[in-house]
C-alpha cells in the first residue's frame, strides 16, 4: 500500500483516502480520476482585522488633533501662547514698567545682544526662545546693518501691550533646570493711564500673576532739575496706585531700575546727582515698605553713548534676580491639550490676559 500523500485529496463520495490512505478504486492516487492535489475542504480565509472601537459612558477619547503642539510665529507671543509656556515648565513673568522713552525696550534688546555676543551672561546660558524675530526687531535699529547713523530702538505701540517676549536660560552648572523668562513690552503711554486711574489699575490682571514688577526711572531725567520731579512722581505713583488697588501682592519682587546711568555719570556734577538718587532710594523705601516686602535698586546702561560704561552694564545682575526669585510656589500643571483649553479653563495663576 502506498504511503499516504498529505498533499492529495479525493473528491469521490465514500472514499476513505483522506482517513486511511486507501483509494476507493484501488488505484494509485495520482492516477485516480477523482483525486486532486488541492484540499477538498478549504478553510475560510481570515477576515481583515479592523480597529475595535470601545464606547464607554464615562470616558471620551479626544481626537489626536487635540494634542497638537502649538506653532509659534517667532514674533512676540499672545497671552494664550505665554500661558502654554508657563504651564509647561518653570517660568517667570516680568513686567517692565515706565514712562515713554525710559529704556525698557532698549534693555530687552541689550539683553538679547549680550547672549548673542557671549557664551553666557553672568552664570546663565542661552537655551531657547520662542520670539527670536521679536527680539531681532528690537535689536536691528541699534546695529550698523540698519544703516542708521545713531543706534535707536523701535518704540512700543499701545497695540502691543498684550505681547510677550520669551527667553529660556540655563544655569551653567550641569543638570540645572531651564527657566523661561516672559517679558512684557508694554507702551509707556499705558502706564501713564495706570498711575492716573484706580479703575484702570483694577483691570490690570496681568500684574496679579507677575513674579517681578520692574519700574524704570530715567537717571538722565533725575539729573536735570526741570525734569526730575515728574520722573520721580510718575514712577512712584504707579507703584502706589497698584498697591492701593490690591493688584500687586506684598510678596511681588519690585526692582527700581535707574536707566541711562552712563548719561548721569558723564555730567560734571555727577556726585551731586548720585547723592540725590541715594536720598530718593531712602524715600521710596519709606513710602512703599508698608506695601511691598521685596524692593531693590539697580543702575543700568543698556546702550552707552558716551563710553563711560560698557554696553549692557548692570543687566546681568537683574537677570540673576529674575531667574532665581519668585513669590509664587511652583505649581504642577496638569496636561494641557490645546491653547483654547488653557486660555478658557486654566487656573488664574496661569492667566496672562490683560483685560
Amino acid at each position: 500500500m502506498e504511503e499516504q500523500n498529505n498533499s492529495w485529496d479525493c473528491e469521490q463520495e465514500g472514499c476513505t483516502y483522506n482517513t486511511d490512505g486507501k483509494c476507493l478504486e484501488g488505484l494509485d492516487v495520482r492516477e485516480c480520476p477523482h483525486s486532486t492535489d488541492e484540499p477538498a475542504f478549504k478553510p475560510e480565509a481570515p477576515t481583515s482585522v479592523e480597529e475595535v472601537v470601545v464606547e464607554t459612558e464615562d470616558a471620551t477619547i479626544a481626537p489626536e488633533d487635540d494634542f497638537h503642539e502649538a506653532i509659534y510665529s517667532g514674533d512676540t507671543l499672545v497671552s494664550a501662547e505665554a500661558n502654554l509656556i508657563a504651564a509647561s515648565s518653570l517660568s517667570r513673568l516680568i513686567i517692565l514698567c515706565g514712562l515713554p522713552d525710559v529704556g525698557k525696550t532698549t534693555m530687552l534688546a541689550s539683553l538679547f545682544d549680550l547672549f548673542q555676543n557671549n557664551s553666557s551672561v553672568d552664570k546663565y546660558r542661552y537655551a531657547f526662545s520662542r520670539s527670536l524675530i521679536g527680539f531681532e526687531k528690537r535689536c536691528h535699529h541699534s546695529r550698523l546693518t540698519s544703516g542708521r547713523a545713531y543706534p535707536e530702538t523701535l518704540r512700543t505701540g499701545l497695540k502691543d501691550k498684550h505681547d510677550f517676549l520669551h527667553l529660556r536660560v540655563q544655569k551653567e552648572a550641569s543638570g540645572h533646570a531651564n527657566t523661561n523668562l516672559l517679558f512684557t513690552d508694554i507702551a509707556g503711554e499705558y502706564f501713564n493711564s495706570l498711575k492716573n486711574s484706580a479703575e484702570e489699575c483694577a483691570r490690570f490682571n496681568l500684574a496679579r500673576r507677575t513674579d517681578h514688577f520692574v519700574v524704570f526711572i530715567n537717571a538722565d531725567d533725575l539729573s536735570d532739575i526741570s525734569r526730575r520731579q515728574n520722573a520721580k512722581v510718575s514712577s512712584l505713583g504707579i507703584l502706589r496706585m497698584l498697591a492701593e488697588s490690591k493688584v500687586l501682592s506684598r510678596e511681588t519682587y519690585i526692582e527700581i531700575v535707574f536707566s541711562k546711568w552712563d548719561l548721569l555719570l558723564g555730567k560734571e556734577n555727577k556726585r551731586h546727582h548720585e547723592k540725590y538718587i541715594l536720598n530718593l532710594q531712602a524715600e521710596i523705601l519709606e513710602k512703599l515698605k508698608k506695601f511691598y516686602d521685596n524692593i531693590s535698586f539697580h543702575k543700568i546702561s543698556s546702550r552707552s553713548s558716551n563710553g563711560v560704561l560698557e554696553q549692557g552694564h548692570g543687566i546681568s545682575n537683574l537677570l540673576g534676580i529674575w531667574v532665581e526669585k519668585s513669590p509664587h510656589l511652583p505649581i504642577k500643571a496638569s496636561k494641557i491639550k490645546t491653547l483654547e483649553h488653557l486660555s478658557t479653563g486654566g487656573r488664574e495663576f496661569l492667566n496672562f490676559d490683560v483685560k
